[in-house]
């Protein structure tokens, strides 16, 4: 299981600041959605410059770009900019996904499929994309939900899909519990980025991932 650190709701130089701080631990680096709305690209590429200008570490970056539509154009922005994964809604028109999927596939970099308000239905059509990630995702805005029990049943509902994230409201505690499920990749945001200590959160996620392998 990776961990993807998700950097939101900050300043770009508060969001470089964080990405030196986990860099040494996380294997996804996320550019949230509301850097991208509040800096354009330029956040990603900031990010991606950072990753790559120093010779330390280099997690991935992930561009959370929610693509609704014109999911070409969006996706090969990102990826100009240095993303090495993109997000799509799954609740977008069916032709938007699979834009971003064949751009994404055109480009050899991954492809995040957000599941918030995707209907079964779309979920069972989307599933022969055998190479996106899809990620089942509790809404900040919405009620608590048990995370597990959402993988659990996503994982009987739909056996076809390999590749799952999860994000939303991971805690410490949960990681033993997801590390026996198939997840790929566990998102986590403000339990990493809004800690005192951020870069012992970090590492105290990461281990708990590895210690739980």
């Amino acid at each position: 299981m990776n961990l993807q650190v998700a950097i939101d709701r900050v300043s770009l130089d508060r969001a470089l600041h964080l990405v030196g701080e986990v860099r040494a631990v996380a294997d996804i680096i996320e550019v949230g959605t509301s850097l991208t709305k509040d800096y354009g690209m330029e956040s990603i590429r900031w990010i991606r410059r950072l990753l790559d200008e120093d010779g330390g570490r280099r997690p991935k970056v992930l561009a959370d770009i929610k693509t609704m539509d014109e999911g070409a154009y969006e996706f090969e922005a990102a990826y100009a900019a240095g993303a090495d994964y993109a997000t799509v809604m799954g609740a977008a028109a069916r032709a938007t996904v699979e834009a971003c999927y064949g751009v994404a596939q055109a480009r050899e970099r991954d492809i995040l499929i957000d599941l918030l308000e995707t209907s079964p239905e779309r979920i069972a059509a989307l599933q022969g994309l055998q190479n996106a990630v899809f990620c089942i995702h509790l809404p900040k805005d919405g009620p608590a939900s048990d995370i597990v029990a959402k993988v659990n049943e996503f994982c009987q509902a739909y056996p076809g899909i390999e590749r799952i994230a999860v994000a939303g409201g991971v805690t410490l505690d949960q990681v033993p519990l997801l590390a026996k499920l198939p997840i790929e990749v566990c998102i986590v945001g403000s339990a990493v980025t809004g800690a005192d200590n951020v870069r012992l959160a970090a590492e105290t996620f990461a281990a708990a991932m590895k210690g739980a392998r």
